[in-house]
């Protein structure tokens, strides 16, 4: 399974964010690829690939939504997750054992950009479960008055 194309374009949208508003379509760029890499490594089995690239989607879903800014690291945080993609894969099909030393470090870093603004992510998360379930509780008790 080769997903070069999808792995190079993760890179080539990386290495344009910044923090101004221009991160906005690298951002898109680099998701869309990011999650087509996604369904296709999970519909062909290879769990460790897709678990390892919803860590690095979720916290572009955080920068996408504002809960966390584009900081320096970021860029090469991606191309790097990028390469890491690429390992897992190879490793996935027969070739070398994979570093987990290096994904390790690369999830830490994940961990420490978003850190610092999990108390807002967690916030944002308690209100969408509230209104959900207002959503829901809601419209059953003006049924039962």
């Amino acid at each position: 399974m080769t997903l070069d194309p999808l792995l190079a374009e993760i890179q080539a949208a990386a290495l344009t964010l910044n923090s101004r508003e221009s991160s906005g379509a690298a951002l898109d760029r680099i998701s869309a690829a990011l999650h087509a890499l996604h369904c296709a490594v999970s519909v062909a089995g290879f769990d460790d690939v897709a678990e390892f690239t919803s860590y690095v989607d979720e916290l572009l879903g955080q920068i996408r939504d504002g809960a966390v800014p584009v900081t320096d690291p970021l860029p090469g945080l991606i191309v790097a997750a990028a390469d890491q993609i690429k390992l897992l894969l190879m490793a996935a099909q027969g070739g070398p054992p994979v570093d987990f030393s290096l994904q390790a470090a690369l999830l830490e870093t994940v961990f420490q950009i978003a850190e610092p603004f999990m108390p807002v992510i967690k916030s944002r998360e308690l209100e969408e479960e509230a209104s959900v379930q207002d959503a829901i509780v809601l419209p059953s008790l003006q049924n039962a008055l």
